[in-house]
């Protein structure tokens, strides 16, 4: 049997310095492609979030200013005759309920104290004077005492501004809660004068046309008890900063600062809304025919309003931003007819717009 033996080459080969290169640099021409899909991927899948996320906040805040806006003046029925009893003739928007709809121009106009050092410059804002939808129904009044009794008890707090109306005979009266209701056990509503409550009654009258700036329209005499009560709801809307990103940027957002009680007294109260509203611009529709129609002539910004009992309908735009800014260049938008494309801050942006009938005027007095 003969041996194997294994035949060797004379010399071996390994790869030369040029395919080593060749092959790194095809390595690095892969990877590229490989980082260029991956970071094209994450682009697009960033700016469909924020798309998401931006469809969102702006439909959702579009429907709730409508509603809002809609119920101004509300006052759960036709009402001709308003008694204001509330101690306020400054015109402050928290008392104001002259106006169902009043608004601030961005720019032009003396934004309330209580949202002023806080608006964002250039945005507009609104507010918006209206009864609660939750009726309570009434017992008995007595005016010389002051004292509605309800047909259960009820969760009123002391400095709450209340209205009771009877809309059998089309009248109502605007008054503070001046006693106070621990732990939701009475059945009981006070409209007394010198009660402690800012701002207080200036009177126990609830009856005829007037306010504290002129009492000789007031009438002495009970509402019925076919008559209901329901809380009054003053609210201002307007565009400020929140929290901050992950880039240490403010994130813009919808507020709203209302009317509430606190402390037996009426009192401002701030609550943010919806986040990444950016900008918040308004027109007010008017109704200038000599017989009115209820019909807008035309659109004006608030500061072309002269008086706000021939505003008819509201038309709001809302520019709605990304939260966090997403990958790739400018992101152009289109606000209020304008295309703006010189952004770089790599923020999406869309635009939201309605215009919503204002169904009440019952408030104007």
């Amino acid at each position: 049997m003969k041996p194997l033996h294994a035949t060797l080459p004379s010399s071996i080969r390994g790869l030369t310095l040029v395919e080593i290169m060749i092959a790194l640099v095809l390595s690095l021409l892969l990877s590229a492609g490989d980082i260029q899909i991956y970071l094209s991927n994450k682009t697009s899948y960033e700016t469909s979030e924020a798309l998401s996320r931006i469809q969102e906040n702006g439909r959702f805040a579009i429907e709730f200013l409508t509603k809002e806006i809609r119920m101004a003046g509300f006052v759960g029925c036709s009402v001709a005759k308003i008694a204001n009893s509330v101690d306020d003739t400054t015109g402050n928007w928290k008392y104001d309920f002259n106006n169902s709809v009043l608004g601030f121009d961005g720019g032009n106009s003396t934004f309330p104290s209580e949202i002023a050092s806080n608006v964002i410059s250039g945005s507009d804002a609104i507010v918006i004077s209206r009864g609660d939808d939750t009726d309570l129904y009434i017992e008995s009044h007595v005016a010389s005492s002051a004292t509605i009794h309800l047909t259960s008890n009820h969760d009123i707090k002391q400095g709450e501004i209340l209205m009771i109306a009877d809309c059998l005979n089309s009248q109502a009266g605007i008054f503070q809660m001046s006693n106070v209701n621990t732990n939701n056990t009475i059945d009981v509503v006070d409209h007394n004068t010198g009660s402690g409550t800012t701002p207080g009654n200036c009177t126990k009258i609830l009856k005829g046309s007037f306010d504290c700036s002129d009492l000789s329209g007031a009438v002495s005499a009970d509402y019925n008890e076919e008559s209901k009560l329901l809380r009054m709801k003053n609210s201002i809307f307007y565009i400020a900063n929140g929290r901050n990103n992950s880039q240490g940027t403010a994130i813009p957002s919808l507020y709203h600062t209302y009317l509430a009680a606190g402390g037996g007294n009426a009192v401002a109260l701030t609550e943010e809304l919806l986040e990444g509203i950016e900008n918040f611009q308004i027109l007010y529709g008017i109704d200038t025919d000599a017989t009115a129609d209820g019909v807008a002539n035309s659109y004006v910004t608030a500061n072309n309003v002269t008086d706000w009992d021939e505003v008819t309908s509201v038309r709001l735009f809302l520019l709605a931003r990304s939260i966090e800014p997403t990958g790739g260049g400018v992101k152009p938008y289109t606000y209020m007819g304008t295309t703006s494309t010189s952004h770089t801050d790599r923020y999406v942006r869309r635009q939201f717009t309605a215009t919503i009938q204002v169904r009440n005027h019952g408030l104007d007095l």
